[in-house]
């Protein structure tokens, strides 16, 4: 380990234990899997999805759901939730939106959300308008006012994704659209996000 300091040497062993899946034999016993594992390896149809590492608490901006009732992430602590943020004008938000509402029919019975959360001017009657014509069934009608919580999460542009953990905290993001209806990514969330049973 030439060129090697001790910080970077102390952390070549931890990745080393981390990567085996626990603690060294001599100790007798494994120790329990991080979340950090349970959400490496994401399916290829994840390609962008980037780690947030280290992870932080998701911000809690006020929301509105089916265009009246003031809703925060808070409330849904306690389970897994994958946040996409898109809008009705957004053509590669427009493609992924029945896969995501595919997505939220499917792991919804794992204590895991789908909250499809809309930039549109035009408030929850231009997404209930949106829903009506796709087809869109399993998604609650969510607006931000104002860009308030694109803002908190520093959303860099349409469509993004930002995955939270049942602690609330941010586990990591992906910029773009993404085929979320792939069984794959369901198990990969399923093991990511569901909360600890």
């Amino acid at each position: 380990m030439q060129g090697l300091s001790l910080r970077g040497a102390t952390a070549a062993v931890a990745l080393g234990v981390a990567l085996v899946g626990g603690a060294p034999a001599t100790t007798g016993q494994a120790a329990a899997p991080t979340e950090a594992v349970r959400c490496d390896d994401p399916p290829a149809v994840l390609a962008l999805l980037e780690s947030s590492e280290p992870r932080r608490p998701a911000p809690d901006v006020e929301f509105v759901a089916d265009g009246e009732r003031p809703v925060t992430l808070a409330e849904y602590r306690g389970r897994g939730v994958v946040l996409n943020f898109w809008a009705t004008w957004c053509p590669p938000c427009v493609k992924e939106m029945p896969a995501l509402d595919a997505l939220n029919a499917d792991v919804a019975d794992d204590g895991i959300e789908v909250l499809a959360l809309s930039s549109d001017f035009g408030g929850a009657e231009a997404v209930r308008q949106f829903y009506d014509v796709n087809g869109i069934r399993h998604l609650a009608v969510l607006n931000e006012r104002r860009q308030a919580v694109s803002m908190a999460f520093e959303i860099p542009g349409l469509p993004t994704t930002v995955l939270i953990d049942a602690d609330g905290d941010e586990v990591a993001r992906l910029v773009g659209a993404a085929e979320w209806d792939d069984p794959e990514v369901a198990a990969f969330l399923r093991r990511c996000l569901s909360p600890a049973r």
